[in-house]
């Protein structure tokens, strides 16, 4: 019986150094308990009802709005480039002299001098005295505009001073002189002098001072002599 005992104390024994060794072994191994430190909490003040909170960015920090915001666009465009406007209409040139090429401004005396119909004149220069033709008598011949200046099929021009006439060659266009041939009859020769600046000009000219008896019709009396 003795030995039971003895036996029971000793395993009783063993058993509380084995668990006792077990605790000592979880308290060494547990973390390290660190002290809580005081934290101090400022409330935020109270905001009564209807008042504005005010906010504060930073400038240094762009809230999620002003990214998503583009950058500016230049209000300053490049130029652009205006076509140029190209007319085929041609170009109307106004010449002072000679008049019989077309103009709105006339001479009281003009060189008939057409380089285009004549490139080589053969005889003095033609000085009509264009006032001296529309002028009332007694200081001219009165003469209406439309009894020089005609239109294609040979009507007068209703014009005035200042209107834009064109030359006799705008019609009449061939240069130098016409030569008759053989065997043309009488109205064949007229118009085909008409097809010719030299056969219109003294046509207009020589016609008309025969039709009103005055004026020159001899080549001598309207192209003065060249001086030598």
């Amino acid at each position: 019986m003795r030995r039971f005992l003895l036996g029971t104390v000793i395993f009783c024994g063993l058993a509380l150094l084995i668990i006792g060794c077990g605790k000592s072994s979880e308290t060494t191994n547990a973390p390290e308990e660190r002290p809580v430190r005081d934290v101090t909490v400022t409330p935020a003040p109270a905001v009564e009802p209807g008042q504005a909170v005010a906010t504060t960015v930073s400038e240094e920090t762009p809230t999620a709005e002003a990214e998503a915001v583009p950058p500016p666009i230049s209000e300053t465009a490049a130029p652009v480039p205006v076509p140029a406007v190209v007319s085929d209409a041609p170009a109307e040139t106004v010449a002072v002299l000679p008049s019989d090429q077309g103009s709105n401004t006339v001479a009281d005396v003009i060189e008939m001098k057409n380089t285009a119909a004549f490139p080589t004149h053969l005889r003095g220069i033609v000085m009509f005295g264009h006032k001296k033709h529309i002028a009332l008598p007694p200081d001219g011949c009165g003469l209406a505009c439309g009894e020089c200046h005609h239109d294609k099929d040979g009507r007068p021009l209703d014009l005035k001073a200042g209107d834009f006439v064109q030359g006799c060659m705008t019609c009449h266009e061939k240069p130098d002189k016409p030569k008759k041939p053989a065997g043309i009859s009488p109205e064949q020769w007229r118009t085909m002098e008409l097809e010719y600046y030299y056969g219109a000009i003294h046509g207009n000219c020589i016609d008309c001072h025969k039709a009103g008896g005055a004026g020159p019709v001899k080549c001598n009396e309207c192209h003065p002599a060249e001086k030598r």
